[in-house]
């Protein structure tokens, strides 16, 4: 709150000239010689009491209104933080950073995502009747969850029900993108707000803003530079050098505490909290590694934590982290050659091999495959196989009805096109596992965009070679290119999987084997096609789907709550260990869901410089002005002191 003209605050000193009135207007009544001397000092006394309580009333009121028009005068003012509130209809793009770190409890009102959440509704609550409203969640993957619309009460349900806690990562740059993109088709003004922490992981300098004809207010929310202690890593693996252990390496930040033991103590325990090992962070840097070792267990998760909490901890969803005691099952691939060659890189196979022997950030878990020519590929190859992949190659008739069976049976099969391939005896020999009908192969050069916010990610990866796929009516496109033609189907066949790629998987059709996605895409590929043969341990990012195993019928969420399932499990954003349960609430698998360790990292980033041609907003402050409300009041005092001063006081 503030005053635009504080000087006239002086215009306070005239309060004495009412009081001064009103001491030359009190008069005693005048003295009567009456006989009844008695009953006239009784009348006297009464009419006296009576003035007196009427001046009382007329001073006060006439001081209250004398002291109204001066704060008036004076335009008080209160300060909000609802930015584009200047009464135009608008358009407004609201950017709502949900990563990890906007849980710090460095807030005005708590933590930093409750401050920003108070900032999107107040700015939605201020607009005008007719604006037009949408809302982007930052947090990895960003997503458009409230389209544009002159209806606010979905932006505002989404806001009111954002979970307790988050571990997902940042991806501001993606979400003003998609904000961006949510205006392009806007009735009236265009504006974007953002609300972010601004921290050095959500990589502010990579955010395209809009160069002209869109409003940009920012914002950043929380201190400045916090310090934070935390459990960036922890990886388990069996020791060699001691049988029945297992080897856990940590890295911890412990900023606070350099010389504090007891606040450096981390713990290892089970899921029942018992404690498996113990350690002290002897803290050399900014982060300290610390290895332990704990003894093999049944259950193949486990907890980091810090055995004592301080009291300024301010992200505590980073303080304790999952971890993998036994390695995943490794997911078993067939890789069938359909055009071998001495060379590697030349290879049909080759590129997908050597991808599927890279790591690949632990979302699916090891694969092991071994590589067999086309030409001797048969019913027998079947026995140990999780996971097929038909490189440029169709079966003879004999392996392709062992083939059906293996996919109806929860099988996987990933089909990849080439010259060899042929659609018509493709389509022949494999029956319902050919989820598409094959056209021949034409030449373009255009991009691969990935349909919706699925976990295959293709970078800006280009297309040379297409061979046209006319999918079934059950099966989903989940990569196109930029005119809209599949690339990448899937869809289920009895109780497994089917994917088919409308190009190579080496370089004769595409640059994809060139990119660094390549890796991932290859590993999420055989996880997803697998999931009906196998329900190996996970450990994927919060926000990516997982696929279920074949009898999960619901998850059991970290926080002990039950999910039933209808598709891909989507709700990963908590941190902490999900698992798989059928019917009878039998564990089928489970996978973890680990924090980025960048989130733990509160350092602030400059915000960033908008392009001269863009009008920004500074910080998303208005000022409400009071005067008018006071000099209603003043008018409201006027009038009582006209309707006290007219009530005469009652002859006695």
């Amino acid at each position: 709150m503030g005053l635009a003209l504080p000087v006239a605050l002086l215009g306070l000193f005239a309060l004495g000239l009412p009081i001064a009135i009103h001491l030359l207007r009190r008069k005693d009544l005048p003295k009567l010689t009456l006989p009844t001397v008695v009953l006239l000092g009784r009348a006297t006394a009464t009419s006296r009491r009576r003035l007196q309580l009427r001046d009382v009333w007329l001073l006060a009121l006439r001081l209250l209104l004398l002291a109204l028009v001066v704060f008036a005068i004076a335009s008080p003012f209160v300060t909000t933080r609802a930015a584009f509130d200047d009464g135009h209809r608008s358009s407004v793009a609201i950017v709502l950073d949900d990563s990890m770190s906007m849980w710090t409890q460095d807030g005005e009102n708590g933590t930093r995502i409750e401050d920003a959440v108070a900032l999107a509704v107040r700015t939605i609550e201020a607009l005008p009747t007719g604006s037009e409203v949408s809302l982007v969640f930052a947090g990895h993957p960003a997503r458009l969850v409230a389209e544009r619309s002159d209806a606010t009460e979905p932006a505002l349900r989404v806001l009111r029900t954002l979970p307790e806690t988050s571990a997902r990562g940042s991806d501001l740059p993606g979400a003003v993108d998609l904000a961006r993109r949510s205006l392009s088709a806007a009735r009236h003004d265009r504006r974007l707000l953002v609300l972010s922490d601004f921290a050095v992981h959500a990589n502010p300098r990579s955010i395209a803003w809009p160069e002209r004809g869109v409003q940009v207010a920012i914002e950043r929310l929380g201190a400045e530079d916090t310090p934070n202690r935390a459990v960036l890593e922890a990886e388990g693996a069996p020791d060699p050098t001691t049988p029945g252990q297992v080897s856990v390496r940590l890295l911890l930040r412990t900023p606070h505490h350099e010389d504090d033991g007891v606040a450096n103590a981390i713990v290892i325990e089970d899921e029942s909290g018992e404690v498996l090992a113990e350690g002290t962070a002897q803290a050399t840097g900014p982060t300290t590694a610390l290895t332990l070792h704990v003894p093999a267990q049944a259950t193949p998760v486990a907890f980091a934590r810090w055995k004592e909490t301080s009291g300024d901890e301010l992200l505590p969803a980073d303080d304790r982290r999952p971890l993998m005691l036994q390695p995943p099952a490794a997911i078993r691939a067939l890789l069938v050659d359909g055009d071998p060659h001495p060379t590697p890189t030349r290879d049909e196979v080759g590129w997908f091999a050597r991808a599927l022997e890279s790591p690949a950030a632990g979302r699916v878990g090891r694969v092991r495959h071994r590589i067999i020519d086309a030409d001797r590929f048969g019913a027998d190859d079947l026995g140990e196989v999780d996971v097929v992949v038909l490189a440029n190659a169709i079966p003879t008739a004999r392996a392709s009805a062992a083939l059906r069976r293996f996919v109806e049976a929860g099988g996987g099969l990933l089909i990849a096109m080439g010259q060899k391939m042929d659609g018509p005896t493709l389509t022949r020999r494999l029956g319902r596992a050919a989820i598409a009908r094959v056209q021949p192969a034409r030449t373009v050069d255009e991009a691969i965009v990935a349909e919706g916010a699925g976990i295959l990610e293709f970078g800006n990866a280009r297309i040379r070679r297409l061979y046209e796929l006319d999918p079934n009516t059950d099966a989903t496109v989940v990569a196109r290119t930029g005119n809209g033609s599949p690339v990448l189907i899937e869809g289920r066949v009895g109780l497994g999987r089917v994917a088919m790629l409308a190009t190579t998987l080496d370089d004769a059709g595409t640059d994809l084997p060139y990119h660094p996605g390549y890796v991932a895409l290859a590993h999420e590929l055989c996880g997803r096609l697998s999931s009906g043969r196998t329900a190996p341990s996970q450990r994927i990012e919060a926000g990516a789907p997982s696929e279920p195993p074949e009898g999960a019928t619901h998850v059991r969420l970290p926080n002990g709550e039950r999910v039933e399932l209808a598709g891909p499990f989507t709700e990963t954003y908590a941190s902490g260990v999900y698992e798989w349960r059928d019917a009878d609430d039998e564990v089928r698998g489970r996978f973890i869901v680990a924090p980025p360790a960048a989130e733990s990292d509160l350092r602030t980033a400059a915000l960033p410089e908008l392009p001269p041609e863009t009008v920004t907003e500074s910080g998303g402050r208005s000022r409400r002005p009071l005067a008018p409300w006071l000099f209603l009041l003043a008018g409201a005092t006027l009038l009582a002191e006209g309707i006290t001063r007219l009530r005469r006081p009652k002859p006695a």
